[in-house]
């Protein structure tokens, strides 16, 4: 839960860039094993954005005073959603490439992931936090909480578009549930004197 405390609102944010960089190294992890080119790149499309995200509020929390403040704790909730997360990716990490069915595993975690990120963001678009984070801005820049709130804004369209493409590759691996990934060809075979 997000307070009007500036110092824990800045460890909290530096807390979230951290998360979201742990994220990224998944998703290009899971890009790199993924069975198909279109599913590889949209992952790691998901991942660069996550980098972006990281970034964007590293410089947020470098604007002030309390740049260096450690959160006392993550949001429960997402730090349970990426520990699923983690440990689904982690036990299914034995070979090169991932199944179509360890995939589907993994795409539903990081689906439940981006849900309770959104959650997360949309803290930071109450007026009082944009307040704070306006304030503690100020010393290096004069910023509208207008502005800041279009920045989280932006991060949870980019969220919403990450569950869209999730949805994509959950479909796209669901047309392939055999264990190998590979698609198979089921021929029937008719009694040649038939021919």
């Amino acid at each position: 839960m997000i307070t009007n405390n500036p110092k824990y609102t800045i460890g909290y944010l530096n807390s979230l860039s951290n998360l979201e960089t742990n994220v990224c190294f998944l998703y290009q992890s899971f890009a790199n094993k993924a069975h198909a080119p279109f599913i590889s790149g949209l992952l790691q499309g998901i991942a660069q954005d996550g980098l972006k995200h990281a970034r964007l509020l590293k410089t947020i929390t470098a604007s002030s005073t309390y740049s260096e403040e450690k959160a006392n704790e993550y949001a429960k909730k997402l730090v349970r959603a990426w520990t699923a997360t983690n440990s689904v990716y982690s036990e299914k990490m034995t070979g090169d490439k991932l199944t179509a069915v360890q995939s589907l595993e993994l795409t539903q975690k990081l689906l439940e992931l981006e849900d309770e990120f959104c959650t997360e963001y949309s803290t930071f678009l109450k007026e009082d936090t944009l307040e704070v984070l306006a304030r503690e801005t100020s010393g290096y820049y004069s910023i509208a909480k207008g502005e800041i709130k279009s920045v989280f804004s932006g991060i949870i369209n980019d969220k919403k578009h990450h569950k869209k493409m999730l949805a994509i590759v959950r479909q796209l691996l669901g047309q392939n549930k055999d264990e190998g990934g590979n698609k198979t060809t089921t021929v029937k075979y008719q009694n040649p004197s038939s021919w």
